[in-house]
């Protein structure tokens, strides 16, 4: 019976026990790592598509942070004379929307979107909003479709006065900004068309 050799071996030197010369054994070709045929294209498919992925999540966190900055901005802005102001979402927004969502404090995901149509109750999914007692989220659609959240700290402006999860067209999403008496650096925000 002839021995086959095997594919492993192919192109490498054997190793010799009693051969004294170590710089031949640091030069065996079979010692570095090759990666060739559809497991290269594999993994450098893998590669690019986690480098995506990166850029992908911290553009999408740079928007939100933006988006939360833009309104709380805002929220300042109508507020600082210290009496009640008007803020218009269709006005401090730059993205295109139909609709706004309202969702307090611990909003069941899977009840509001019974009540109010999937897009809300993606938002409450993406947020988490039922855990959480610290954010109002602001989800925007537009065509039945959602096109973007915000989880408004609820420090920076406080949709308290919302209480039940609530939907408002771009025509009607205008909100009173008042500071709370007794505690001017915590401001309410409610409906002017409620």
């Amino acid at each position: 019976m002839s021995e086959r050799p095997s594919p492993f071996r192919r192109n490498r030197p054997r190793w010799n026990p009693h051969a004294g010369d170590q710089a031949e054994l640091r030069k065996l070709p079979g010692m570095k790592l090759r990666v060739s045929g559809p497991f290269k294209t594999t993994l450098i498919a893998f590669v690019v598509a986690v480098v995506c992925l990166g850029i992908l999540y911290a553009w999408v966190n740079a928007t939100r942070d933006e988006a939360v900055e833009g309104l709380a901005q805002a929220v300042e802005r109508a507020a600082a004379s210290g009496g009640v102001e008007v803020l218009n979402l269709a006005t401090r927004t730059d993205f295109a929307w139909d609709r706004v969502f309202i969702l307090p404090p611990y909003t069941d995901a899977d009840a509001v979107a019974d009540r109010l149509g999937a897009p809300a109750g993606q938002a409450a999914e993406r947020t988490r909003i039922g855990e959480r007692d610290d954010i109002t989220v602001l989800a925007f659609s537009r065509n039945g479709d959602l096109v973007e959240v915000i989880a408004f700290p609820r420090e920076r402006g406080d949709f308290a006065v919302i209480d039940r999860p609530q939907a408002f067209d771009r025509s009607e999403a205008t909100f009173y900004v008042e500071p709370m008496p007794g505690q001017p650096d915590w401001l309410n925000i409610w409906p002017a068309n409620p």
